[in-house]
């Protein structure tokens, strides 16, 4: 597929290449000009030109990903899946490691948190905006110091159930 020249001029930007891309454009469509093409013509060939002469970079190397399991020892990950999902925990485990540089799966306290690290470091501001939004709902659930924590949530239904029952015999 062809790329738009909107794109070319993105990409040549991104590469830091526009401005010699474009004084080559410039130096095509005048020689063309001179050679009694229209300006049109002169226009459209001299960006096939540029485009020609200015193909995008190769893409660099991809880094090796530090967080990559492919190499990490099976019975490591079977230790790790075996240890039950504690969000809590890991989430802070997470948030305390997120921009550890040598972090290893051995540190992990499941393999939950190595999979929420790796989505974390590849979207930080939604994985603190996740963060924030669960601590805010944490202490929005919280007892108030007016209000003790009830032991048994289902407590109230009974005390209720027992007072209908009494009443109905009285």
């Amino acid at each position: 597929m062809k790329e738009s020249r909107i794109e070319a001029t993105d990409r040549l930007r991104r590469e830091k290449r526009w401005d010699e891309a474009s004084q080559y454009r410039d130096e095509v469509r005048k020689r063309l000009r001179d050679e009694g093409k229209s300006r049109q013509e002169a226009s459209d060939e001299a960006w096939d030109a540029m485009l020609e002469r200015f193909p995008p970079l190769p893409a660099p190397p991809k880094a090796p990903d530090a967080l990559d399991l492919s190499d990490a020892d099976d019975a490591l990950i079977d230790q790790l899946a075996a240890v039950p999902v504690d969000l809590v925990r890991d989430a802070h485990w997470v948030y305390a490691n997120l921009e550890h540089p040598r972090i290893r799966l051995e540190d992990a306290p499941s393999l939950a948190a190595w999979g929420l690290l790796r989505t974390a470091r590849s979207d930080p501001a939604k994985f603190h905006a996740q963060l924030i939004a669960m601590q805010s709902k944490a202490k929005a659930a919280a007892p108030t110091e007016d209000e003790p924590p009830d032991a048994d949530p289902g407590l109230a239904d009974l005390e209720r159930m027992l007072e209908r029952a009494r009443a109905s015999v009285a």
